[in-house]
């Protein structure tokens, strides 16, 4: 964090989950240029640095040249900016591109803290959660794959799109 201390809202990279009014704030407030002009970013490391403000003694003193953002429980980087927190891959894709981007943001080794930009990638719905980790709490651990003790045997299932289709149940995993 460290950029602002106002109400914190969430601001997920899959913009669908994000409140309208957020949205419509940041795209209309937190232009390519801003994000530029608040942040450095190394596209090869991921890695967001503070810039110096003009006019702002405290702020430099305390933040300026410092590594910008915290990681959270849920495995990603978030940067406060404006008085809302936002997840560092999208900041990192607007520093790099120049734009918002169109559709959610993976990462493609599965890695939220890892925000190099070669990891980065457009996806869907459907395929960033097809790149989603398997569950802390899954019986199997495996995706798709949980125990059902009524049959004891193993369901698998897989999501395509929005439905879940069941494949069946198997003796073993």
């Amino acid at each position: 964090g460290g950029a602002g201390s106002a109400t914190h809202v969430a601001v997920r990279a899959d913009l669908r989950n994000t409140s309208g009014d957020v949205l419509l704030m940041l795209r209309d407030h937190l232009s390519p240029e801003i994000v530029r002009e608040l942040l450095d970013y190394d596209s090869d490391n991921g890695t967001f640095l503070w810039r110096v403000r003009p006019g702002n003694a405290h702020f430099n003193a305390t933040y300026a040249g410092k590594r910008a953002g915290c990681f959270v429980s849920d495995g990603y980087q978030m940067i406060t900016i404006m008085g809302i927190r936002i997840r560092s891959h999208l900041l990192a894709w607007i520093h790099y591109y120049g734009e918002w981007p169109c559709m959610d943001i993976d990462h493609a080794d599965g890695n939220g803290w890892n925000n190099a930009i070669g990891n980065l990638r457009l996806a869907d719905e459907s395929q960033n959660m097809a790149n989603a980790r398997v569950r802390d709490d899954s019986s199997s651990g495996l995706k798709g794959v949980t125990f059902a003790p009524k049959m004891r045997r193993w369901r698998a299932r897989i999501g395509v799109g929005r439905k879940r289709l069941h494949l069946g149940y198997f003796e073993s995993k």
